[in-house]
This record gives C-alpha cells, sequence and structure tokens, in this order.
C-alpha cells in the first residue's frame, strides 16, 4: 500500500512537472513572439537617439565662435541636452560597472561644450560641424522580461577648430595637439560601434547602459578656415 501510494504521488508530481514545463514552454513561444513585434521599436529608438547624440556637440550657430564663447550658451545647450537624454534614457540597474549610465553620458557631453570657454589652449576646442550615418542596428534581443540589448554601428565626421574632447569617452581626445591658428578647421572621420542595454518602463522601452568601441578612419587634417567650407562625410 504504501509502495502503490508512492507511485501515485510520484506519478502526480511527474504530471505536474509535465504540466509546469508546457505552461513554461507556451509562455516563452509566447514572449518571444510578442518581443518580436516590439524590435522595430527598440530599433527606431536607437536610430533616432544615436542620430541626435551628433548635434549634442554643437552650440547654435550664432555662438560657434571659437575662444570666444558664452558661458551662458554652454549651460543652455547642456541643459538642451540633458532634457533630450532624459527623455530616452532610464535608470541602470546593471551591476557592471564598465557600463556608461545616464549621469555619465550628460557629463561627457558637458564636457565637449566646457571645453569650448577653456582657457588652457591645450584642451581649448569647439565643434563647427558634426555629421552622422548610421549603418545598422543589429543584435537586438531579449535579456530577461524587461531587458534587451542591441548594437548600432555609425560613421561620424567631426569639423572643429582647437582641440575639443571626443564625446565616444572610449576613444579619448579627438586630436593629441592643439590647432594654433584660430582660423583652421580640421576634420576627423571615426567608425563608432555602440552596445546597449534596454529597459521596459511604463513609457515604453528605454536605453539603461551603453558601452562602445571604436576607430579613426582618418587623422585629423586642415579642411579649411573659420568659413563654412571644409569636408563632408557623404564626399
Amino acid at each position: 500500500m504504501r509502495f502503490s501510494k508512492f507511485l501515485k504521488n510520484m506519478n502526480r508530481g511527474i504530471a505536474l512537472l509535465i504540466i509546469a514545463a508546457v505552461g513554461f514552454g507556451c509562455y516563452v513561444a509566447y514572449d518571444y513572439a510578442s518581443f518580436k513585434k516590439e524590435k522595430p521599436e527598440i530599433e527606431a529608438l536607437l536610430k533616432e537617439y544615436t542620430q541626435k547624440t551628433a548635434d549634442f556637440v554643437l552650440l547654435p550657430e550664432g555662438e560657434r565662435n571659437f575662444k570666444n564663447v558664452s558661458a551662458e550658451a554652454v549651460k543652455s545647450k547642456t541643459e538642451e541636452n540633458n532634457k533630450i537624454i532624459d527623455s530616452y534614457w532610464t535608470v541602470n540597474n546593471s551591476k557592471n560597472q564598465f557600463y556608461t549610465n545616464k549621469e555619465e553620458v550628460k557629463s561627457d557631453y558637458q564636457e565637449v561644450l566646457l571645453r569650448a570657454v577653456s582657457k588652457n589652449d591645450a584642451e581649448n576646442g569647439l565643434y563647427q560641424k558634426a555629421e552622422l550615418l548610421i549603418d545598422e542596428v543589429e543584435g537586438i534581443k531579449k535579456t530577461s522580461p524587461n531587458t534587451a540589448e542591441a548594437r548600432v554601428t555609425f560613421m561620424v565626421s567631426y569639423e572643429y577648430q582647437g582641440n575639443p574632447y571626443e564625446y565616444v569617452s572610449w576613444l579619448g581626445p579627438i586630436n593629441d595637439q592643439p590647432v594654433t591658428d584660430d582660423n583652421v578647421r580640421s576634420c576627423k572621420f571615426t567608425d563608432v560601434t555602440i552596445a546597449y542595454g534596454l529597459t521596459k518602463t511604463k513609457d515604453g522601452w528605454k536605453i539603461s547602459w551603453a558601452s562602445g568601441w571604436g576607430y579613426s578612419k582618418s587623422t585629423p587634417e586642415v579642411v579649411g578656415e573659420g568659413d563654412d567650407n571644409g569636408s563632408s562625410i557623404t564626399d
């Protein structure tokens, strides 16, 4: 009797285990199908945000006067950038210290703009043009019920005066030597790949962390003087 009862309980346990496994399999299949529908939203979000980052380094046209930039213009542009960043980013819950979070992004872009008012010639620099072309968004995958990852590859072209800071922090300064002639404009092309972490919030998918790498397609080269002539990323 005891053995019969044991078999009965074991059979019941196996049945429950099978039911749980089938239920989990159905959930995974449903979750995968649902996420597949969300991939276009993630791709559009990352394309839109990445494209906006090109303008984050540019002050208003009337304020792009090398070595004569107002602190108020830098403050206003920083506040504008931060509002945009807040609309695309959320809090980073990852424990990985190597990931860049929202506040670090804000700080890096502020550093770009602060260089325009630096009193140190070795650091003073100003972006005059920035063009960005997105190559692709790939590797979109779900990593948990409410998180995902994806990679964005793009080329960015900077036209600048002096020695500005290149935002992509893993690349470091755009140039090791300051340009001493105030009228000289230089240009540099860089390929970049950024891996993004995303979190699903009540307002949709948001960026939660970033990690990237890149390499320069060219060394800085003189492209013109202080007018609006210069190279283009599409040349």
